[in-house]
């Protein structure tokens, strides 16, 4: 064998040597860096369920430490709830697939993979589930997986009392708990939030009634009396603009003085009923500088006994005794009270709304059932 043959074998050893040495080190460093990846997405995502297999758990943990960072970021920037229905029965790959579909999740397949890593895959339950589009794939299986996390709607229509919504949050069942709370902070003398500057004008002896805005809302189970107000509250600022509907009848009706017991008089005869006697009254009060929470409770005396005044003419004359009060106007809780004691101490019969709001709500449904009956 010549020198140049022996020069090309031992080059042609060589470099197979360097390349072993060069293999040897590529997987060593890979192992390495998988160790420390994998180290890193256990410390973030923890050891993974008991039942993966090593050749699952290498998978799943490369795929999720590949997609790391899509594991934090949500489908979208909408934080509308939606409501998502499982069926019994149903897989967490065809939940996943549904989910990224109604465009609740990025990508299903992250999702999916994202389950059978933690062992959630067999833990989807079935029910109604509130989701967001803002919520990331953790917070999405977690809802998946937790009943306890549900929220629960209530809708409040409008019109509706304070007596009402406490009634519908004890029918709720899991507010049963908080309705009396509810109807005792709402009330009269309880403690204000200062963060509201529609009520800074609101006298101490005025309940919230008018604040409490008509909507559907989302609340946790464990939401307590208070929080449920302020999210309420929290609505009628952000929904109103400065100077809304009703505006002024909502603030004469909170600061009339509830110990003032002169009225302002209609005059009540055979035509219609003549106001200018009280707007005489009144603005000669207002004149004399006298304080508007006395002004605004002599208003709703006047407006009270005037009614009373109107339905004994009506008795007198056609033998009637029972009186239904409906209308918008009868949202004002301290004209209503006091119109209802007045002609109950005059033995009237008095009918007012409990289930159908007594505004535009009642009107409406008068009208579909009228013409529900027209249509027969």
């Amino acid at each position: 064998m010549g020198i140049r043959e022996k020069r090309r074998r031992a080059n042609l050893a060589a470099q197979f040597f360097l390349l072993i040495v060069a293999l040897v080190g590529l997987l060593v460093g890979g192992f390495l860096v998988f160790v420390y990846l994998s180290g890193a997405t256990e410390r973030r995502l923890g050891p993974g369920a008991e039942d993966l297999n090593p050749a699952e758990r290498a998978v799943l943990m490369g795929y999720l430490t590949a997609r790391a960072d899509d594991l934090d970021q949500s489908a979208g920037s909408d934080n509308a709830p939606v409501l998502f229905s499982v069926a019994p029965g149903t897989s967490a790959e065809a939940v996943a697939d549904e989910l990224a579909g109604l465009g609740l999740v990025m990508d299903a397949q992250l999702l999916t993979y994202y389950l059978r890593y933690q062992g959630l895959d067999g833990q989807v339950e079935a029910g109604d589930f509130i989701l967001r589009q803002t919520m990331t794939i953790a917070q999405v299986a977690e809802a998946l997986t937790d009943a306890t996390a549900r929220e629960a709607w209530l809708r409040v229509t409008e019109g509706w009392r304070r007596e009402q919504i406490a009634a519908a949050l004890e029918a709720q069942g899991i507010f049963a708990d908080v309705a009396d709370d509810f109807a005792l902070l709402s009330g009269p003398n309880s403690p204000r939030a200062p963060s509201y500057s529609f009520l800074a004008g609101v006298p101490a002896a005025a309940s919230l009634e008018g604040y409490l805005f008509p909507d559907t809302y989302l609340l946790h189970p464990d939401a307590t009396a208070s929080e449920i107000i302020d999210k309420m509250l929290a609505n009628f600022q952000a929904r109103l603009p400065a100077n809304y509907e009703a505006q002024a009848a909502i603030e004469l009706e909170a600061i009339a003085d509830p110990g003032e017991q002169a009225a302002y008089p209609f005059e009540v005869g055979e035509g219609p009923i003549d106001p200018r006697p009280a707007l005489f009254a009144l603005l000669h009060d207002r004149e004399s500088g006298c304080g508007a929470a006395v002004i605004s409770a002599r208003f709703h005396n006047g407006v009270a006994r005037m009614v009373r005044a109107t339905c004994e003419a009506i008795r007198q004359r056609e033998g009637l005794d029972s009186v239904a009060l409906s209308g918008g106007v009868w949202q004002n809780m301290t004209l209503l009270s006091k119109t209802v004691a007045w002609l109950e101490s005059a033995d009237f019969s008095v009918y007012v709304h409990r289930q159908v709001p007594t505004n535009d709500g009642g009107l409406a449904l008068g009208q579909a059932v009228v013409a529900h009956h027209m249509l027969k």
